[in-house]
């Protein structure tokens, strides 16, 4: 076009836009739309403004896209080598999450976990789920859950999908990549002003037992759909531990911080892991080193073992917590200890 003397064009080639020079007098103006809503506006309009040359691409498999005789979406976006369809690995990961969820059951399936506190008027406190499953995908919904409360056991609007995912994700496709395409055909819903998603001026606090209690209550739920698959609950509390206080002998502060782990729950076929983080904690830090402890603060460690018959009774036994006694050899310390107990 611009060796035959035509400066000011716009070729579209299914998506894949090039423009060059002015629309008339004006600059070019090109409407990006939401995906999921065809005939809506535009989300956002590009303009060429005083660019002489602006190309734009787009990919993915949301509209522009061919079903094979297998039944597989065939992406719009190719490989110039080869000339094949590129099933990149956003789509990949979202066809492997629909494929599993496609070879669940169809229903609704509801679970409930409580969150212990001091207040007999407030709590406990209900973290309620339940997942829909029909045909390829899943509405995660938490109504029924308790409305925030004047106490740090309230969360912001993370913990819920972080649970969600967790849980859904290590049970249904333990292995591969976790990806948008991964969580796109899973649907959550959590009502304003719970403990699930709090408001100003409820104090966000406790994160970690807020989540914990997220994680049983859809365990809970994912239980009733695939049985054989999930393990039993994980421990009820992140178990913060601290001793805090001044060293007299190096002359000055100390603070000991750790969160021992519990065990983790038993499946079909095993018993459970001794004091080890479970799949939703994300690292395997659990307790200090004991001649670390002992070389730079005024502590004693008399006793670090596993906590016996600790995981619970059955045929397959959740996996034992561990017993931890530490003798303070200074004085005006103090111990704080953060937990919850779920119910």
């Amino acid at each position: 076009l611009l060796k035959n003397d035509l400066p000011n064009h716009l070729i579209d080639i299914g998506g894949e836009i090039i423009i060059n020079g002015k629309n008339k007098n004006n600059s070019w103006n090109i409407g990006i739309q939401n995906p999921n809503n065809f005939a809506g506006q535009p989300i956002e309009i590009i303009s060429s403004k005083n660019n002489s040359f602006l190309a734009i691409a787009t990919s993915g498999e949301y509209r522009n896209y061919k079903i094979d005789d297998e039944g597989a979406k065939i992406s719009h976006t190719f490989d110039p080598n080869t000339l094949k369809s590129i099933d990149n690995e956003l789509i990949s990961s979202e066809k492997e999450m629909r494929n599993a969820i496609e070879s669940l059951p169809n229903g609704n399936y509801q679970s409930v976990a409580y969150l212990d506190g001091a207040s007999e008027e407030t709590f406990p406190l209900r973290v309620e789920a339940s997942l829909n499953v029909y045909e390829s995908e899943i509405v995660a919904d938490f109504n029924g859950t308790s409305m925030q409360v004047n106490a740090p056991l309230n969360a912001g609007p993370a913990i819920a999908p972080t649970s969600v995912m967790t849980v859904i994700k290590s049970f249904l496709i333990p292995s591969g990549t976790l990806n948008s395409g991964t969580v796109s055909p899973i649907k959550i819903k959590v009502p304003q002003k719970t403990i699930l998603s709090a408001e100003n001026p409820a104090p966000c606090g406790g994160l970690n037992e807020v989540r914990f209690a997220c994680d049983t209550a859809i365990i809970g739920a994912l239980s009733q759909i695939i049985p054989r698959r999930m393990t039993g609950d994980v421990r009820g509390t992140s178990n913060h531990t601290y001793i805090g206080g001044f060293d007299f002998q190096r002359n000055k502060p100390f603070l000991f911080y750790e969160y021992p782990s519990g065990g983790t729950g038993a499946f079909e076929g095993s018993d459970g892991n001794h004091a080890v983080r479970a799949f939703n904690e994300g690292e395997n830090v659990s307790i200090q080193s004991i001649e670390m402890v002992e070389a730079k603060m005024p502590l004693f460690v008399e006793k670090n073992e596993i906590r016996p018959d600790s995981g619970g009774a059955g045929r397959f036994r959740g996996g034992c917590g561990i017993i931890r006694e530490i003798r303070l050899k200074t004085e005006n310390a103090r111990f704080g200890h953060a937990k919850n107990d779920k119910r």
